[in-house]
């Protein structure tokens, strides 16, 4: 018997990275369990290059990064129209909540998922989030570190369903291909790789790896780091790469179209956050097969587990990241029985199929009506 199913609004803030990835996924994988998608987002937010087979419908509303009242009450109007369309909505961080809630109240079940941990607010800020968080049907939270830190905005994690990302091990069953990716980064294919990838920006943390290269490269002269993303923080990071001790060894190549060739092809994945509600690009290294060395932070202790699929070190310590880094260099018995432990519990704990699975069941639940 097909799956209970319905339309679902994906309601985005101004976002790149993971909340764009993992829309990305929904809108990819939710069809085929009975769910159409359309998105709700802010200008900028595109999704034509995703290579989806069937790009969702994408509706601008003038959502934006801080409270507006007017302009929030204007992209409250739009969704509130676009919600006649779809059965629940289901918004994306705190300020999509916000803008949710003044549209939907509780006339239209609606859920929200928080994708960071939750930063400190202001009185007014408080507010709206006690307000917003009240009239969601569901909340959702991507590791128990995102939901407990809900806590002190008035929503207990006893409340809290904790759906954590979900990687498609299936991109990297291929296999890597080390030749492919050094060519393409213009490296020695014996050279050891140490990737990092993500939004480049303060959060995570990749000055931090920069500071710790010439540290790295003392003890592995032959390594290469590489830095893949585009963010806020490039200029300050190629700066630092330019006058580190690193004699071009740090590569900074910008957005990379597929970064699965990468991570497969990296002999340590490194990501060095300050702050991480869960780790996509933990998720993504432990899919491909690369002992990860993360920041024991937010939900990355509950993806990495230290000694068996990579190490954790304090976060902002250089000098600590570096010697991780190297103890996985320096043994590749140990960086290869690491990898595969990751890949296992990629498989098993954070596999794409049961995210969708998890959240679509949740959407059938909170809207009843769809399972007649």
């Amino acid at each position: 018997m097909a799956p209970p199913g319905g339309a679902v609004l994906q309601v985005v803030r101004p976002a790149a990275g993971g909340i764009r990835r993992h829309v990305i996924q929904l809108a990819a994988g939710l069809p085929e369990r009975g769910w159409t998608v359309e998105v709700a987002a802010p200008p900028g937010f595109a999704l034509e290059d995703a290579a989806l087979p069937h790009p969702p419908p994408v509706h601008l509303i003038p959502i934006g990064s801080r409270l507006n009242p007017g302009e929030d009450l204007r992209a409250a109007s739009i969704l509130r129209r676009l919600g006649g369309r779809c059965d629940v909505g289901h918004a994306h961080g705190l300020r999509a909540a916000w803008v949710a809630s003044l549209a939907f109240g509780r006339r239209k079940p609606w859920l929200f998922t928080a994708h960071n941990l939750a930063p400190p607010a202001g009185l007014a800020a408080r507010i709206a989030v006690r307000t917003a968080l009240g009239r969601a049907a569901a909340v959702v939270a991507v590791s128990r570190a995102a939901a407990l830190s809900l806590a002190p905005l008035g929503m207990p994690p006893s409340r809290v369903h904790v759906i954590p990302n979900g990687v498609d091990v299936r991109r990297f069953a291929r296999g890597p291909d080390r030749r492919e990716a050094c060519r393409a980064l213009g490296v020695p294919e014996s050279a050891p790789l140490v990737a990092a990838l993500g939004r480049l920006s303060w959060e995570k943390g990749f000055d931090v790896l920069i500071a710790a290269a010439p540290r790295i490269l003392r003890a592995c002269p032959d390594a290469r780091i590489v830095v893949a993303g585009t963010g806020p923080a490039e200029a300050e990071l190629r700066a630092a790469a330019a006058t580190a001790d690193a004699a071009g060894r740090i590569l900074l190549p910008g957005w990379l179209p597929d970064a699965s060739v990468l991570l497969a092809s990296a002999d340590v994945a490194v990501v060095p956050s300050r702050e991480e509600g869960q780790g996509i690009a933990a998720l993504e290294a432990m899919g491909a097969g690369a002992p990860v060395v993360a920041s024991r932070t937010g939900g990355l202790p509950e993806t990495v587990v230290d000694g068996e699929t990579g190490f954790l070190v304090k976060p902002g310590d250089p000098a600590a990241l570096a010697d991780a880094v190297l103890r996985v260099l320096s043994d590749e018995a140990l960086g290869a029985r690491m990898g595969q432990a990751g890949r296992r519990r990629a498989e098993s704990e954070f596999n794409l199929d049961l995210m969708l699975d998890s959240l679509a069941a949740l959407y059938s639940r909170l809207a009843p009506s769809t399972t007649a």
